[in-house]
């Protein structure tokens, strides 16, 4: 019984309500709050989810576009190329075909400057005036030559009256010396 009656006479410490501890972040806000930024968060994980399907797409997308794009640009790098090759042979046709209208020695090619026919017919007329209004002929000669021998001569009167005893004294006259 003694025991009984320390239990029973001891005090009895009731236990005193535990002290709520301050609510912090959403907790705090009212109830109406709370579920909005629930809501709010749950439409961003939606797009996040949308996202991460979409970036293996809009990457694929972007190196596609990257690469036509190069692709364009090598074409046009490549176009310019044939321009520039176009525009340096029609310029060398019309210098060329200036020359033949001009009748000018083709050592005057140099000579004729200007990017279009005008220009270069000009430089012509020039150039053939200074030229003493003729081209300057060639060293070939571009007519036939009658009764060529060999050496590139023509038959002159002398080699017509050839004797063969006149020479012939000649040389012997020539050992007696």
């Amino acid at each position: 019984m003694s025991e009984e009656t320390t239990t029973e006479n001891a005090p009895q410490v009731e236990s005193a309500p535990a002290a709520e501890e301050p609510k912090t972040g959403i907790d705090s806000l009212p109830e109406w709050a709370q579920k909005e930024i629930k809501a709010v968060r749950k439409e961003a994980a939606g797009y996040r989810e949308k996202l991460r399907e979409a970036e293996p797409l809009i990457t694929k997308a972007t190196e596609e576009i990257e690469s036509k794009k190069t692709e364009t640009q090598k074409l046009a790098e490549a176009l310019e190329l044939v321009k520039r090759e176009n525009d340096e042979f029609r310029s060398e046709l019309t210098r060329k075909d200036v020359m033949s209208s001009y009748e000018l020695p083709p050592q005057a090619a140099e000579f004729l400057t200007g990017t279009d026919r005008d220009s270069m017919a000009a430089t012509a007329e020039k150039l053939k005036t200074l030229l003493g209004g003729s081209s300057v002929e060639s060293p070939l000669r571009t007519t036939p030559v009658k009764n060529l021998q060999s050496g590139g001569s023509a038959v002159t009167a002398e080699a017509n009256t050839f004797d063969a005893a006149e020479i012939a004294k000649a040389v012997l006259a020539a050992r007696r010396i």
